[in-house]
């Protein structure tokens, strides 16, 4: 028998160490999620404070950066 798993009444169970992984796991995915949407706003907002001359050399028209710049933070 190892620290992760018991064997109760023929089942095999988790024990405290590993459902506390799993929560370590889910939340660290949870804060990269935070900080991939929190990345996304910042950078749609720049976007739409650039000038039409900063847009054009970009390649980007006003209408498609001011389209982006909308978008909720998590799509």
């Amino acid at each position: 028998m190892t620290d992760e798993t018991a064997i109760e009444q023929g089942r095999i169970t988790r024990t405290g160490a590993s459902v506390a992984k799993r929560g370590r796991h889910w939340l660290g995915r949870f804060a990269r999620r935070l900080r991939r949407c929190a990345a996304r706003r910042r950078q749609r907002m720049v976007l739409a404070e650039l000038s039409d001359r900063q847009l054009r050399d970009l390649g980007i028209a006003r209408d498609a950066a001011m389209e982006e710049a909308r978008k909720p933070f998590w799509r």
